[in-house]
């Protein structure tokens, strides 16, 4: 999972949103089915595999409600308020 795109999260959140500090680095693999295609959520069998491609985020505390993020799909950052 060290690929260009884990080792470039820290950079590109800071670019972004400033310190890293306290940050942490999550990665989710993505899986493909070499059989059965997604049955398993209905208690079939399937042969998945994971892949080194996947999804890639990194979280660090706020002292205030905001809940700031952004996508390198999507353009522009989002801001939500916790409830």
């Amino acid at each position: 999972i060290f690929s260009d795109d884990f080792n470039s999260v820290p950079s590109k959140f800071e670019e972004l949103y400033g310190d890293t500090t306290g940050a942490k680095i999550y990665f989710a693999p993505g899986r493909v089915n070499l059989i059965g295609e997604h049955v398993d959520y209905l208690g079939g069998h399937v042969f998945p595999c994971a892949l080194t491609i996947g999804t890639y985020m990194i979280v660090k505390p706020r002292t205030d409600s905001a809940i700031l993020f952004d996508s390198k799909g999507q353009s522009g950052e989002k801001r939500k308020r916790r409830a």
